[in-house]
C-alpha cells in the first residue's frame, strides 16, 4: 500500500526490497559432505543427519523425530508427522538407503542422546561444526541450507513442483514456487532437450 501524507494527495509507492537468494550446496559442496571421514560417532551421526536432509528436503524437527520404526528400507520410504500432524510419505534414494540403515540398526531414534533425541539447537551447531572440518566454505551450513539445497537440485534436474510440494509438507504450492528463484539451469538446453518430448524421441 502506497504511503500517503497527511493533506496531500501525493502517493509516494513503497521502496522494492531486494530479495536474497539463498545459496545452496554445490556438486562440490556436497561430495565434500559425502567424502569427509569422520573421527568419532557423534561426528558421524550429524553426517547422516545432513546426508538426510539433503536425499529428502525433511524439515529439521521432522528429522529428529524420526524412529527406526517410520523408516521402510524395502521400499524406500519415512513416514513423517510434519505441521500440523499431517502425516506424509517420503521416498529416498538408493544412497540415502546406506545411510539409514546405518541409523536404523540399533532401533529408536534415529538420532538418540541420553535424554532422548538430539536437540534441533544442538544439530545447527554441529553442522556448522561438520562443514569448517569438510572445507566447505562460502555456504551457510545449516539445517534449512540443506532442505533448500535438496528442493533446488531437485528442481534443477527437471523434478516436478507439485510433486516436490509434497515431499516439502507444503499446504500452498506457491511456497514451494519460491525455491524457483534458486534455480539458475547451467544448461538451459540439456535441461529441455531431456524434457521435451521431441527430444527425448531421438
Amino acid at each position: 500500500m502506497p504511503f500517503r501524507w497527511a493533506g496531500s494527495d501525493i502517493k509516494i509507492p513503497r521502496l522494492t526490497e531486494e530479495k536474497k537468494i539463498l545459496r545452496t550446496f554445490t556438486p562440490e559442496d556436497i561430495r565434500r559432505l559425502v567424502n569427509h571421514k569422520t573421527k568419532s560417532k557423534s561426528q558421524q551421526r550429524i553426517q547422516h543427519l545432513a546426508l538426510l536432509l539433503l536425499d529428502t528436503g525433511l524439515r529439521i524437527a521432522e528429522a529428529l523425530a524420526l524412529r527406526s520404526t517410520d523408516v521402510d528400507l524395502d521400499n524406500f520410504l519415512i513416514r513423517v508427522q510434519g505441521k500440523g500432524r499431517k502425516e506424509r510419505l517420503i521416498p529416498f534414494s538408493l544412497a540415502g538407503r546406506k545411510t539409514l540403515y546405518q541409523l536404523c540398526r540399533k532401533g529408536g531414534y534415529l538420532f538418540p542422546t541420553r535424554g532422548g533425541t538430539l536437540s534441533v539447537r544442538n544439530a545447527q551447531r554441529d553442522l556448522a561444526k561438520l562443514c569448517e572440518r569438510a572445507g566447505i566454505r562460502g555456504v551457510r551450513c545449516s539445517p534449512h541450507t540443506l532442505r533448500h539445497s535438496f528442493a533446488c537440485h531437485y528442481l534443477k534436474a527437471g523434478g516436478n513442483v507439485e510433486y516436490l510440494r509434497r515431499c516439502l509438507g507444503h499446504s500452498n504450492i506457491l511456497t514451494t514456487q519460491r525455491y524457483l528463484q534458486s534455480v539458475q539451469p547451467t544448461d538451459p538446453q540439456k535441461i529441455h532437450n531431456d524434457l521435451s518430448p521431441l527430444g527425448r524421441s531421438l
